[in-house]
């Protein structure tokens, strides 16, 4: 079973990471403002289109978090809809760590949280959660990157990520 939950940015680069995390880190990198905080409102979500499937953004509420946006990825693994719904409505698929601890950590520290946990159906869950803020002085919403691979992704981790976007695609679906 792999266990990387927690790990800081840092050590996540250096860990197991794709590079649609990278650019969505970068991405947000960019636009910390002085305190330290990322504005919501200027997150250019077209410098990461090729994420948006894996991307989602949590809301802090007063009895935890739900979705305030999720991308198409997510709706595949989730098969719903998740926006309005909190991720213990997910079971499995939304393990502890990922999904409630490591966003409450995020922004209590206003830091980057990633890692690589083992779903309990065996499959990869990679993912990665960044502060932000909706008035620019509190955080209190979380930027989600997620991706769900088969544990075979190890033996290539970018190859599996095409491969389960292309997968995603309607278009190629059509014309297959």
């Amino acid at each position: 079973m792999i266990q990387l939950q927690g790990l800081g940015m840092s050590d996540h680069l250096g860990a197991l990471r794709l590079k649609g995390q990278e650019r969505v880190y970068a991405c947000w990198r960019a636009l910390r403002s002085a305190n330290g905080r990322v504005r919501r409102d200027r997150l250019d979500l077209s410098v990461i289109a090729g994420e948006l499937a894996h991307v989602s953004i949590l809301a802090a509420g007063p009895t935890g978090f739900h979705f305030r946006l999720a991308g198409s990825g997510l709706r595949e693994i989730f098969r719903t809809d998740a926006r309005g719904r909190t991720p213990t409505e997910f079971g499995d698929l939304c393990t502890n760590k990922a999904w409630m601890t490591a966003p409450r950590r995020t922004l209590a520290d206003g830091q980057p949280q990633a890692g690589v946990c083992e779903t309990d159906n065996g499959d990869l869950h990679l993912w990665l959660r960044l502060p932000l803020s909706s008035d620019g002085e509190h955080d209190d919403l979380v930027l989600c990157h997620d991706r769900y691979l088969p544990v075979e992704a190890l033996e290539d981790l970018e190859e599996a990520a095409r491969q389960a976007d292309r997968a995603l695609r309607r278009d190629l679906a059509v014309a297959a």
